[in-house]
């Protein structure tokens, strides 16, 4: 038995030795340039490439492997397609035999690839395989049913307990160097280039980690965009292809070209990712992404790949400059009023994704001095997004721009006035071209009417347009069209306001519905810092509903419709004095000379209010209400907002006193009428006596005054000469009064 056991193992040793030894004396007789011709022509039989084998080729025993020279296929219309310099592919001989191949070099050097595609669309790679030709179907393709259902289940087929036996695979080493890619797009005008592509690996293995290193450049023709990249890992690839982890990414990326006004701006990428199609999760570690001074950090945990995914992690930007990042990637700062702003921002989240929502709690912004927390909802498939967001102090006016100064303005007035005037050879546009512009719509139809939300925003204190907000609140909902800002509301100079409006833009002619209401807000420093008017001072209260409808401002101004009430309480009114101009009305009535030149410009009142009638850019005010110290005002006026002008007429009674220092105040005085006129722009209007009413009233008080004087001569005479005809006491008196109307009667 021992002596048949050894000559079996020496015949197989003996065999072993005979077929190296064939294939060694193979090798060494048959020269494999002499088949470059068949190659060739195989390549030229099956495709519509042309072949070109100008390298030399040769083969090894021990390490077994291929070397191929350079070569090249072109295009049918002779246009280089692909060119290689070197292809070297080594296997260790004797892991064959083991049953555990080992490849020792995989090297690929000198890679070409041209793609290109014409100016019709053509590309090149279509040109690769030849015109397919109608032909028979194979017996095979007629009849796929003729294979029975037991063969592939046959071939799946193991014993009871038996298990596949793990992959051996083991690679020495694998280099693709100088490797470059081409595409260019005539249609398009694109031209993009990848150039010197290196990929070296080594130690390759089944559960255990290796090393890849890639470097590689792209060049984008336009815009002029030139990319380096410079990639370091270790990847862990299970034998059974069910874990795959990468413990370590080290990606650095240079960026330039015209996006980055010629800088080069440094980016990069570091994590660590695994995983797992057993328990189907994918667990991202330690991402870090890096572009110019901006960094993310994220860790983020996907379970259950085959059904719904569902997504953990969190996600953080670290503070940065804004101002910064825009110079460092050679794009302009933002001016702004105050240089200090956008120099800190930050946002911070944690992510979880329950029933086909994304969720980000504990939602974090930070704009410089001014932090917002809040939570965000977003439902793909409807969609539908809920947001609720509370900040605490905000100053918008430092984020907008600087204010030009007046030699800026007054040059830029002049620049565009030149600009607007013709020149004297050309053709002045007319009216009628000048209006063929179509305004801007105010709302985006179609993106509203895909919104579906629920926003809740408040905000501590909010300063904008040198307006001073507190408490403000906002609450807005919004579905398939219909938008509904169910409340705005705030604290405003030693007041408050709330309002609700209404959209309704499902259809093109979008309606509108506004509703506000203001207690007791005082005017004189809201509309100093809104826009440094000082016209009128006191708290105002406002009650306004108001309907209109289009999506243009001059069709919502013109299709306005609705009534608002005012009521102002211990205010004043500058720029005019309506006690100055009682008393020069006074003046002269009585005939009097008074002064009132050096009197303040402003009207103190008790209360005013009235309503206003809104219809379009017309605002009827009637009745206009006020009580003045000594003096009632009654009056109404319109307003037209298109030219933003009013003419206001009122009468002013004198009831009483007008104070120390003031006019002579009489029952004659008392009982005209003291007519007044306020008309021009609304942040200056100019009031004065209207002197052809005041004239009017005058007359009959004069008139009236004429009459009194005359009844009471009629009187004096009758009595003088009525006594000397008529009788008694009793009948003179009767007498007398049927006279005098007699005799007033004539009159």
């Amino acid at each position: 038995m021992t002596r048949v056991l050894k000559f079996l193992i020496y015949s197989i040793l003996g065999l072993i030795v005979l077929v190296i030894g064939a294939v060694a004396a193979t090798l060494m007789i048959i020269d494999p340039n002499d088949y470059k011709p068949d190659i060739e022509k195989a390549v030229a039989d099956n495709t519509q490439l042309t072949l070109k084998m100008t390298g030399d080729l040769g083969w090894s025993l021990i390490p077994l492997g291929l070397r191929i020279g350079e070569v090249s296929t072109t295009t049918p219309d002779n246009k280089e397609f692909t060119r290689l310099n070197q292809l070297t592919a080594e296997i260790d001989l004797f892991s064959l035999f083991e049953m555990a191949p080992r490849i020792q070099r995989v090297i690929i050097d000198g890679l070409t690839l041209n793609l290109y595609k014409d100016k019709q669309g053509v590309a090149n790679w279509t040109q690769i395989t030849k015109p397919q030709t109608d032909q028979p179907p194979s017996p095979t393709e007629t009849a796929p049913e003729a294979k029975t259902a037991a063969e592939p289940a046959a071939a799946d087929q193991t014993t009871a307990g038996e298990q596949k036996a793990p992959l051996k695979f083991n690679v020495d080493e694998v280099a693709i160097t100088n490797t470059t890619v081409n595409y260019q797009d005539d249609m398009a005008g694109q031209k993009v280039s990848l150039k010197g592509f290196n990929l070296h690996t080594s130690a390759i293995g089944l559960d255990k980690e290796f090393p890849i290193s890639i470097t590689f450049e792209v060049q984008n023709q336009q815009p002029k965009l030139d990319v380096n990249a410079d990639i370091k890992t270790r990847i862990f690839l299970a034998s059974t292809f069910k874990q795959v982890r990468i413990p370590e990414l080290d990606a650095k990326f240079s960026l330039a070209g015209e996006p980055f006004a010629g800088k080069s701006v440094k980016t990069s990428a570091n994590a660590a990712l695994a995983v797992d199609l057993d328990t189907e999760t994918l667990d991202l570690e330690k991402l870090v992404l890096k572009f110019a001074n901006l960094q993310l950090n994220s860790h983020l945990k996907v379970k259950g790949f085959k059904g719904t995914p569902s997504m953990t992690g969190d996600l953080a930007v670290d503070p940065f400059s804004l101002q910064q990042l825009l110079q460092s990637v050679g794009q302009a700062t933002i001016p702004t009023t105050d240089p200090d702003v956008l120099q800190k921002i930050a946002f911070s989240t944690q992510i979880t994704t329950p029933k086909n929502e994304i969720q980000l709690a504990n939602l974090k912004l930070v704009l410089d001095d001014t932090l917002y927390n809040g939570k965000f909802t977003l439902k793909p498939e409807k969609p539908y997004f809920a947001l609720t967001l509370a900040g605490n102090e905000l100053n918008a006016d430092r984020y907008m721009p600087p204010a030009k100064d007046p030699v800026t303005q007054v040059a830029d007035a002049v620049n565009q006035q030149t600009q607007a005037t013709p020149a004297p050879a050309e053709k002045a546009v007319t009216p009628a071209t000048a209006s063929t512009t179509p305004e801007a719509p105010l709302l985006p139809l179609k993106t509203i009417r895909g919104l579906n939300f629920d926003v809740d925003f408040k905000q501590e204190r909010l300063i904008v347009k040198n307006l001073k907000l507190n408490q403000l609140k906002v609450l807005a909902s919004g579905a398939d069209g219909l938008i509904e800002l169910k409340e705005a509301s705030g604290k405003l100079y030693e007041g408050g306001f709330t309002a609700a409006v209404r959209i309704d833009a499902r259809t093109d002619d979008v309606k509108w519905h506004v509703t506000k209401k203001v207690t007791n807000i005082q005017t004189l420093p809201l509309l100093t810092d809104l826009a440094e008017i000082t016209v009128l001072s006191g708290g105002v209260n406002i009650d306004a509903d108001v309907k209109t409808r289009g999506n243009t401002v001059s069709a919502l101004k013109s299709n306005a419709k609705g009534e608002a009430g005012f009521n102002f309480d211990k205010g004043i009114i500058h720029g005019f004095n309506l006690t100055a101009l009682t008393c020069n009305a006074v003046s002269m009535i009585n005939k009097d000379k008074m002064d009132t030149s050096g009197w303040p410009q402003q009207t103190n009142f008790r209360d005013m209010k009235g309503r206003l009638l809104i219809d379009g850019n017309t605002y009827t005010n009637k009745p206009l209400v006020a009580s003045l110290s000594g003096i009632e005002l009654a009056g109404d006026g319109v307003i037209h907002m298109d030219d933003s002008t009013l003419n206001y007429g009122a009468e002013l009674n004198v009831v009483g006193e007008l104070g120390d220092n003031a006019c002579r105040i009489n029952d004659r005085v008392k009982q005209v009428p003291i007519p007044v006129r306020c008309k021009g722009k609304l942040d200056a209007p100019e009031c004065g006596l209207d002197m052809d009413r005041l004239s009017g009233a005058l007359t009959k008080l004069a008139k009236k005054e004429i009459e009194h004087k005359a009844e009471k001569e009629i009187d004096k005479q009758l009595d003088k000469h009525l006594d000397k005809y008529l009788g008694g006491e009793d009948e003179k008196s009767g007498a007398k009064k049927e006279i005098k109307k007699l005799f007033k009667g004539l009159f």
